[in-house]
């Protein structure tokens, strides 16, 4: 594996930070590698990309941009465009070109690695900053990075859909921990906002989760991203308050009790968010925990507080059959969420539930996974493709009538 090259330091030099835009566009690794870019004493310009964006019009925006560097945050499902984009890079900008992430040190690398682009392993940030300094910085802990926000804009009021679950307007989501691998969602689009750090959570402190606030005009929520709210979490919302900005959580159902409930509101929250993200009476992805079956009794708990219900519906899991489909849009329609997403299924990489399944042979065809617009199915008997697209069409049927609900 090449070593990194030493980015140039100094206020007002541009590092181009590619950001590959699915669903909430804002992602964590993203943004607290951009926090680690400014400790550099450069400043992080994000360059948006899709899945069908030209690569010269790819470079164009580079040239544009002149950056001393280019920087790709890692992730395993989107390899093959990260390579073409770093190709790409490499022939038009003079700079270090760096793939950077967790990913990078826990799957194989593709056997021909691109000439002249670097590959720094660790957590997102801290590897930054350890494999970019050259050893000229004192090693910074996890909890000294904070996120950046400034390249996706101040003005949080006007913008369309970067951090919100529930495409809110003025909305930031934050975090107020680093994730272990193992408490990562199973689901890549889920998984992507949160930030993991290795064997054990890290709790940031208050000021360095709130910080990326600063300066955030029209803000009127945020939504905490960690996928379940603990004490830590609690504190960081209590810190935010006083501020009237109201907040949203997300819950895993295996670690909350009623009285964790029932104490929300007097820390500033107004609204608990569930991922249905699990099939019972099947084998369960590793890290998945809830059907959503079990919600009933936590809905009504929620409401009984007075507090808004959220609910982030994975679509397409494994061994899921129509009839299983079916029965979730059931359930759903009959719980009546506040808010709703919806989200196809598709296994993070570097984790058990990634393996889990490359394993049983159900990822799509490698060679068409960076070229799709959308998610595309698992390989699966149990669900063709075109079943797939009919549960995903009746499932979004009940995300309208979630939104109709509360339009009215």
């Amino acid at each position: 594996m090449q070593q990194p090259s030493e980015p140039e330091g100094g206020a007002g030099r541009n590092l181009a930070l590619i950001s590959i835009v699915e669903g909430p566009e804002l992602q964590p690794e993203s943004a607290f590698m951009a926090g680690a870019a400014r400790q550099l004493g450069v400043v992080p310009q994000r360059l948006a990309v899709d899945f069908g964006t030209p690569g010269d019009v790819f470079q164009a925006q580079l040239g544009a941009l002149d950056p001393v560097g280019v920087l790709l945050p890692y992730a395993t499902e989107f390899r093959e465009i990260l390579l073409l984009l770093a190709a790409r890079a490499r022939a038009q900008v003079t700079g270090p070109v760096v793939l950077a992430g967790d990913g990078v040190a826990r799957e194989p690398l593709p056997e021909e690695q691109l000439d002249g682009v670097s590959w720094v392993a660790g957590d997102p940030g801290l590897g930054l900053l350890s494999g970019a300094s050259g050893g000229d910085l004192p090693a910074p802990g996890y909890d000294a990075i904070s996120m950046d926000l400034v390249s996706y804009g101040s003005d949080v009021a006007s913008r369309p859909m970067v951090a919100s679950l529930f495409g809110e307007m003025g909305t930031v989501g934050l975090l107020a921990s680093r994730e272990s691998r193992a408490d990562l969602s199973p689901v890549a689009l889920l998984a992507r906002l949160q930030a993991p750090v290795g064997e054990a959570p890290v709790s940031l402190p208050p000021k360095v989760a709130l910080s990326p606030l600063m300066g955030q005009a029209g803000l009127s929520r945020v939504e905490w991203w960690d996928r379940h709210v603990t004490d830590h979490v609690l504190s960081c919302a209590t810190a935010l308050r006083d501020r009237g900005v109201r907040q949203s959580v997300r819950v895993r159902t295996d670690r909350a009790t009623p009285d964790l409930l029932s104490t929300l509101k007097e820390h500033g929250i107004d609204r608990v968010v569930f991922d249905v993200d699990r099939i019972r009476d099947v084998p369960a992805v590793p890290g998945s925990v809830t059907p959503a079956g079990i919600l009933r009794p936590w809905v009504k708990e929620a409401r009984s507080c007075g507090l808004q219900v959220g609910v982030n519906v994975v679509v397409g899991l494994p061994d899921e059959t129509v009839q299983v489909a079916r029965d979730r849009v059931a359930v759903l329609r009959e719980l009546a969420p506040d808010r709703m997403r919806c989200v196809p299924f598709e296994p993070t990489g570097g984790t058990d539930a990634h393996d889990w399944i490359e394993h049983r042979g159900m990822l799509a065809p490698k060679k068409t996974r960076w070229e799709r617009e959308l998610h595309r199915p698992l390989v699966q008997e149990s669900m063709s493709p075109d079943a797939f697209w009919e549960v995903w069409c009746e499932t979004l049927c009940c995300l309208a009538e979630v939104e109709m609900g509360g339009a009215s």
